[in-house]
């Protein structure tokens, strides 16, 4: 009897002075991240997104701005998930014009 193919990774059970290392390098890497963010926002060709601004707060990045339509969100949202790390925390603070209730979300 063979067993399936699978693969399983164990990660260690960080210590209290890696788990502050790794808060301290993340960090560091949110504002360099929100850079990179910022110059790809500047170089589109989409209007909307150069529009848009992402911001380092702390471990976190916030999108800042105004859009006329969710999927322009969805299209700053998904730019910046292709830059960063699944593991940074992404803020929305957009506005949409044309929302379904008429007024700014």
């Amino acid at each position: 009897m063979s067993l399936p193919n699978s693969t399983t990774s164990y990660r260690a059970m960080p210590n209290d002075a890696d788990a502050a290392h790794e808060s301290y390098l993340s960090a560091l890497r949110v504002p360099e991240l929100a850079r990179q963010v910022n110059a790809k926002f500047g170089q589109s060709s989409y209007a909307a997104l150069r529009r848009l601004e992402c911001v380092a707060d702390g471990k976190a990045l916030l999108l800042k701005g105004v859009v006329r339509d969710y999927y322009s969100l969805q299209l700053a949202i998904s730019l910046v998930r292709s830059q960063v790390d699944d593991d940074v925390l992404l803020e929305s603070q957009v506005h949409i014009l044309n929302s379904y209730e008429g007024s700014p979300n």
